[in-house]
């Protein structure tokens, strides 16, 4: 019984992700082929190559944090850059763009008339779900959300980057 029980739970640990001593993938290690977000962006682009879409606009550093390796879990970064009065459809906003280890992975637009913004993008082929979420690729999932400071906005990220940080944040928070 107690062989049985020993197996059992050496088994669990090893498909268990963070368990063992096995080393966790960097977020944004593996480079497949990158995924269309919107505004002309993909994932797996730099901040150099985000900047040159963007190029002469303003933008504002939202978040700019570090998590350096440690023991066998890879390094963290996170930057998220703000871009104000940029169009989509037609509608005006600002957009929130988020890198993970120094590739981008995620945009957010608060667009200044959300409602009109979310019937545009229904008229352009997007077609949101009961929970105002989308697939508008094989990687790639977008949703709307009401942020904490109350302002609405509709989010696209690559799927396969959001996993890695998932698996990173389960094995080494």
């Amino acid at each position: 019984m107690t062989r049985l029980l020993l197996l059992t739970l050496g088994t669990l640990c090893i498909l268990q992700p963070g368990c063992g001593s096995h080393s966790v993938v960097e977020p944004g290690g593996v480079k497949p082929t990158p995924a269309s977000l919107r505004f002309g962006l993909t994932s797996y682009m730099t901040r150099d190559e985000v900047q040159q879409v963007f190029d002469g606009m303003h933008e504002k550093i939202i978040e700019d944090s570090a998590s350096p390796p440690r023991g066998r879990c890879s390094r963290f970064d996170v930057v998220t850059l703000a871009f104000t009065d940029l169009r989509d459809l037609s509608h005006s906003g600002d957009l929130r763009v988020s890198f993970i280890n120094g590739i981008l992975h995620s945009v957010w637009f608060y667009p200044d008339d959300y409602r009109s913004y979310v019937a545009a993008l229904n008229e352009s082929g997007v077609t949101l779900n009961s929970r105002g979420e989308f697939t508008p690729s094989a990687n790639v999932r977008g949703w709307t959300y009401t942020a904490y400071d109350g302002r609405q906005y509709i989010a696209w990220e690559d799927t396969r980057l959001a996993k890695e940080i998932h698996d990173w944040i389960i094995a080494c928070s």
